[in-house]
C-alpha cells in the first residue's frame, strides 16, 4: 500500500460463492480497493458469464466480478476493466466459487455447521442447499429438523 494508489479496504471470503454439493466447491474472494490519488487500473475476472459448474448432482457455483465505481450512479459490474480512477473510487474483485460435488444432502452435518461457523455458508443456504438445520441462537444442528428436511 505504501507504493501503490489504493488502500486494501476488504479482504474477504465470499459467503455462499461455493457450489453446494456432498463435496462443497471452493469459496470465492472479494478484496476491494480505494483509490488515493488519480490513477489507472487494468484488471480481469474469470468465469464471469458462464457458473463453474458443479458434477455429480453439485451445484453452481457463484460467478466473478468486477465492480467498478461501487456504490455510486456510476456503477458497473463487468468481467475486465481497464479505466481511469479519482481519490475515492472503490473498484471491487470478486472472485468466483467453484462448483460442488455430489449431492448436497449427502455433505456430513457437522461440516456444515462447521462451514457456517467459519463464515462460508449461511444458515439460509445450510437449511435450503444442504438440508441442514441450524440453531441460530446455540449454533448446533437441530437433528430431528435435520433428518426430517432430509426425508430420512
Amino acid at each position: 500500500e505504501t507504493k501503490a494508489p489504493w488502500i486494501i479496504e476488504t479482504y474477504c471470503m465470499r459467503k455462499d460463492s461455493c457450489g453446494a454439493g456432498k463435496h462443497r466447491g471452493g469459496v470465492g474472494v472479494s478484496r476491494s480497493y480505494r483509490f488515493l490519488h488519480p490513477s489507472t487500473a487494468l484488471t480481469l475476472v474469470k468465469k464471469t458469464k458462464t457458473k463453474p459448474w458443479g458434477i455429480g448432482g453439485g451445484k453452481e457455483g457463484v460467478p466473478g466480478s468486477v465492480v467498478v465505481r461501487a456504490g455510486t450512479p456510476d456503477e458497473v459490474v463487468t468481467g475486465a476493466i481497464y479505466d481511469y480512477f479519482q481519490p475515492e473510487d472503490l473498484l471491487i474483485n470478486n472472485s468466483g466459487g467453484g462448483g460442488g460435488w455430489g449431492n448436497p444432502f449427502e455433505r456430513d452435518p457437522e461440516k456444515v455447521l462447521w462451514d457456517v461457523i467459519n463464515d462460508y455458508v449461511s444458515l439460509e443456504s445450510a437449511r435450503n442447499d444442504y438440508g441442514v438445520v441450524i440453531d441460530p441462537a446455540t449454533m448446533t444442528i437441530d437433528q430431528a429438523a435435520t433428518a426430517a428436511l432430509r426425508g430420512a
